[in-house]
């Protein structure tokens, strides 16, 4: 009974991680921000990291965006300005529609994201 116990907790530790992976890598990143110097380094890092993209022009185009995302992109990731973002809380939108999400807010995206780079290679 105590191995079957073991091989248990390893499967769940398994799925536990292959679920933290996945979260950690987006198919598809969104540009929250009016500074198009946010959205333009926004678009460079999903294409460094191979993901597909979009970026929102105004409030409105938060909801239109997401009508646009292919369904097999379900990792999405959001960077939002702190200072100017079009949609504040566009996490709970996004989640609502049924996509794994995770929203990075900085004050300075194009520094932060040449941090998140510095896994890449």
């Amino acid at each position: 009974m105590r191995r079957e116990n073991v091989i248990l907790a390893l499967i769940v530790f398994a799925i536990m991680l292959s679920g933290s992976a996945l979260a950690l890598t987006p198919n598809y990143v969104i540009a929250n921000s009016e500074d198009w110097r946010d959205v333009y380094s926004t678009v460079i890092y999903a294409n460094l990291i191979k993901a597909d993209n979009g970026f929102l022009t105004s409030s409105k185009a938060g909801t239109l965006l997401l009508n646009t995302i292919d369904a097999k992109n379900k990792n999405i990731q959001i960077i939002s300005s702190s200072k100017v973002p079009y949609i504040v809380g566009y996490k709970t939108i996004v989640a609502a529609r049924g996509f794994n999400t995770e929203e990075l807010t900085f004050s300075d995206v194009n520094l932060e994201l040449a941090k998140q780079l510095s896994s890449i290679t």
